[in-house]
């Protein structure tokens, strides 16, 4: 068993980090979200069908992995939960039959439009919390670690520079769709 001290060594290199304040406040942050959501559907379902639309409403399976950084097994089993809920249709690639495309069905869509309203009243539950500066400086500061850390990143998930910057656009404020 470790002493006191040498967990209390630990913990005070552990209380030095901000790693672990930024992964408690996206935990919080995801809950949260969940609240407003109102359990429906996962912040991770919800990213993605943000993502599609975002995006035109359509993408290959590989795109929606690289775009969401995860593996092809995970968004596999993503897109089978949302095809379950009929929030997604897996459908043949029209230039390459032995692809598929991944489309946000209409009960997606309408699902997408009907929490916007939640969330930004969320959104400006969080925005009131903070004056003017605070939330500018926590606006720069949020893009620069998600900049560089796309960076870190972008090499191990084979991301182009369209993906990266679908990810950059991810907040509701959202990219231009672009037709397809």
């Amino acid at each position: 068993m470790p002493s006191f001290d040498e967990i209390e060594i630990v913990n005070a290199q552990i209380r030095s980090m901000q790693i672990p304040r930024i992964i408690a406040f996206a935990d919080v942050v995801n809950r949260y979200t969940q609240i407003i959501l109102r359990n429906k559907v996962s912040w991770l379902r919800a990213s993605a069908l943000i993502f599609l639309i975002t995006r035109g409403g359509t993408l290959s399976p590989g795109q929606l992995a690289r775009i969401m950084l995860r593996s092809n097994y995970s968004i596999t089993k993503l897109i089978d939960g949302l095809e379950k809920d009929n929030l997604v249709k897996r459908h043949p690639d029209g230039k390459d039959k032995r692809s598929i495309k991944v489309k946000v069905t209409s009960e997606g869509l309408d699902y997408v439009r009907s929490s916007l309203s939640n969330v930004i009243k969320a959104e400006a539950d969080l925005q009131s919390w903070l004056n003017d500066d605070e939330r500018e400086n926590l606006a720069a500061a949020i893009r620069k670690l998600r900049d560089k850390l796309i960076e870190k990143v972008s090499e191990r998930y084979r991301l182009s520079a369209d993906d990266r910057l679908a990810i950059f656009e991810k907040a509701l404020q959202g990219a231009p769709s672009k037709k397809p």
